[in-house]
């Protein structure tokens, strides 16, 4: 287990790329029970592919859980829904930023909780697209 310190900070440098968008298709959130870090995240779609996706993080939360945000939202991005919820994990987050595709024991939390709030926002994101169906 390898976290790649350099590739955490860089990683992290570019949370302002990824703001949460305003007024999302849908959100998902996930709590860090030992330190409290709460990650909001959120996207909008266009024809079922994702254009625009970001997060809200707690604002003193460590450079690893940052960086596993940018990371998770990186992945998405661009990709259709379906495909994301195969594409963000926290195995394909702990590849992006270690050396050898497994993060430090104290990070590896850091990923599942990036992997848990956007799972959690396409959970939403299936919930409504299937009452609205389901009105038509």
């Amino acid at each position: 287990m390898a976290t790649d310190t350099g590739r955490v900070l860089e990683w992290a440098a570019r949370e302002g790329e990824y703001p949460l968008p305003a007024e999302p298709d849908a959100t998902g959130t996930a709590v860090e029970p030992d330190c409290g870090d709460n990650l909001t995240m959120g996207f909008k779609t266009h024809r079922e592919i994702i254009t625009e996706i970001g997060f809200d993080l707690t604002k003193s939360a460590c450079p690893p859980t940052r960086a596993c945000a940018v990371c998770a939202a990186h992945l998405a991005k661009g990709k259709a829904v379906m495909a994301a919820y195969l594409t963000v994990t926290a195995k394909a987050i702990a590849k992006e930023l270690s050396t050898d595709g497994e993060l430090d024991q104290g990070h590896v939390h850091c990923a599942l909780m990036a992997e848990l709030a956007f799972k959690r926002a396409l959970a939403a994101y299936s919930a409504r697209r299937r009452s609205e169906h389901e009105a038509e």
